[in-house]
């Protein structure tokens, strides 16, 4: 009898202490599943960012083009300038 007692009392005991690590599973996939979202979150966010430094990249080099392009007419102004200054010296 006494020893039947024991035996219901470890199983319970037993039973206790599963049900005790289930719920800190649970709590632990909880944490896990939040931090998952707020770091799709953040993935999203930085790929978002990443777009819009592809887009100014993109802008920038376009402008660096033109620069380019503004300045070699500004050379071809300068030699024909040079020309015609060398046209009515002589």
């Amino acid at each position: 009898m006494f020893s039947k007692e024991l035996q219901e009392l470890d199983q319970n005991t037993v039973i206790y202490m599963i049900d005790e690590l289930q719920d800190q599973l649970d709590n632990a996939n909880a944490t896990i599943s939040e931090k998952d979202a707020q770091l799709s979150q953040k993935d999203a966010t930085i790929s978002q960012k990443d777009a819009t430094i592809s887009q100014k990249d993109a802008q920038l080099s376009q402008k660096d083009a033109t620069i380019s392009q503004k300045d070699s007419t500004i050379a071809d102004l300068q030699a024909k300038i040079k020309e015609l200054e060398a046209q009515i010296s002589h």
